[in-house]
């Protein structure tokens, strides 16, 4: 026990070139003698911490944080549930959810206001919801572009949906469609079903209009 009705400390002093570190036994003998460490490096100033022996987080210099595991990161919730992984994939990153078919992964921005506002969704079936905002496609050089495509020959589609659901399951929205025959589909609707196709070019003048009945109007 350490104790002085006035701040306290403990100091460890060495060489400049050696570890300084606290050891946590629970054996006289083996690696018992060893199984949870703190260890400072004064060589390189980095302090390492260990569990059953082995490193797991080790803090550098510079305040770079890295850990030593096959899944570096695991994401519990209060009740101590595991609900997801960070971890090192090869030369990438994986962020992963583990709540089987309800599982998700979230981003989400305060914007300053101090209230996190979800913007970004990933599904455990693959579905990725955005909210507010654009969604832009850049590059330095080169073409730009987004590429949807499905397998087995599934086709590919983009949804516009236009009214609040936000699911295209209403009867407000249009959609650009490559089909499983290979051709392209462009279709439009609204609730009076008499939704029409409108071609504009420059600043938005229109040149060509396909309406409900399938008339061409230039």
């Amino acid at each position: 026990t350490i104790e002085n009705s006035n701040h306290v400390g403990l100091t460890l002093r060495t060489a400049t070139n050696k570890d300084a570190a606290i050891y946590f036994a629970d054996s006289s003998s083996g690696g018992g003698r060893y199984a949870g460490i703190i260890n400072y490096s004064h060589s390189n100033d980095e302090l390492v911490f260990s569990t059953g022996t082995s490193e797991r987080v080790r803090i550098t210099a510079s305040g770079i944080i890295t850990k030593y595991d096959t899944r570096n990161v695991s994401i519990r919730n209060a009740s101590g549930s595991t609900r997801g992984h960070l971890q090192a994939n090869g030369n990438g990153i994986d962020l992963q959810s583990w709540i089987g078919s309800t599982g998700f992964i979230s981003f989400t921005m305060d914007g300053g206001t101090g209230s996190a506002v979800e913007r970004l969704r990933i599904k455990s079936d693959g579905d990725i919801t955005h909210t507010g905002g654009r969604i832009y496609s850049t590059r330095a050089s080169g073409e730009a572009g987004i590429l949807i495509g499905s397998g087995n020959a599934g086709g590919a589609t983009v949804y516009l949906d236009g009214d609040s659901n936000g699911d295209w399951s209403g009867g407000d929205y249009a959609f650009i469609r490559h089909n499983t025959s290979g051709d392209l589909e462009i279709h439009s609707t609204n609730p009076n079903d008499d939704g029409e196709i409108y071609f504009s070019v420059g600043a938005g003048t229109e040149k060509l209009r396909i309406d409900s009945s399938g008339n061409l109007i230039l």
